[in-house]
């Protein structure tokens, strides 16, 4: 658990170069958080739980940059919220892998890269739920539910999805 009360966080390799910002083994759960309205979580290497829940909660904006994976193994949710602005995603190559659940939720804009779930929901309260730039497909699941004030997709950049069950 890890909660900024005042400044961003940005999440980084550290300096063995394996691509991991923050892992949690033998079950344990990531939780990150930036307590204020206005700071933003910016990350930049992966972030990674074996079995346990993976929870990232951003006051402000909340960004995976290129090559970031966010994982969860084992039927743990992925829970990815940004509460004041858009939740943007890499679309060459950021991904959140979940065996289980995954939520977006964001208040502004969320730009999708690649999202693997059983089950996935995706909230926008004021913005649209759009392709990133630079992804192929953006959805593989079981179930999917989409929800955005603004939209879902645009003429150049549509939602691409793999589902059984959309709603």
């Amino acid at each position: 658990i890890l909660v900024v009360t005042d400044g961003e966080l940005t999440l980084n390799d550290g300096v063995d170069a394996d691509g991991i910002s923050v892992q949690a083994l033998g079950g344990g759960s990531v939780y990150l958080e930036t307590a204020t309205a206005t700071e933003s979580i910016d990350a930049q290497a992966n972030v990674l739980a074996d079995a346990g829940a993976l929870s990232v909660r951003s006051g402000g904006a909340l960004t995976l940059g290129a090559n970031v994976l966010f994982e969860s193994k084992g039927g743990a949710a992925i829970v990815l919220d940004a509460l004041g602005g858009d939740l943007s995603m890499d679309g060459a190559s950021a991904e959140v892998d979940g065996e289980g659940a995954v939520v977006l939720n964001a208040s502004a804009d969320i730009y999708m890269a690649t999202l693997v779930a059983d089950e996935l929901q995706v909230s926008s309260q004021a913005g649209s739920i759009l392709n990133a730039a630079g992804a192929t497909l953006n959805v593989t699941a079981s179930a999917v539910s989409l929800s955005a004030e603004g939209g879902i997709g645009a003429l150049t950049r549509a939602v691409t999805v793999e589902v059984d069950f959309f709603a």
